[in-house]
């Protein structure tokens, strides 16, 4: 569920309160998260390399360099939060077809 659902509100305004964001997943490891066959889609179309590149640096936590494994590996609740926003389930697992497709619409809509 999404917070504030009820009040119809599609920003989590959470965010702004001092509240904490509800707890979607106590599993944390997101590169478990995306398939082996969504990396290799995207890693036979070179027109989406930036574009994936973008989009990892993009979900990275904020000063990754300053925690091991020093590396812009996206945090995994963060993660599974916009599979449930994308999937309606946090559950739910991705699929190569729609990580292209993503990529695709990031690529298309970036500035």
């Amino acid at each position: 569920p999404v917070p504030n659902s009820s009040a119809g509100h599609a920003f989590p305004f959470w965010w702004l309160g001092k509240r904490k964001p509800p707890a979607i997943s106590q599993n944390t490891n997101s590169l478990m998260v995306v398939p082996p066959s969504a990396v290799i889609a995207v890693m036979i179309r070179p027109w989406l390399w930036s574009t994936a590149i973008g989009a990892v640096f993009a979900l990275a936590p904020r000063r990754w360099w300053t925690r091991r494994p020093y590396l812009p590996i996206p945090d995994g609740d963060v993660v599974h939060w916009r599979i449930a926003a994308a999937y309606g389930s946090g559950t739910a697992k991705m699929t190569s077809d729609d990580v292209v497709s993503y990529l695709e619409w990031r690529r298309v809509n970036s500035t």
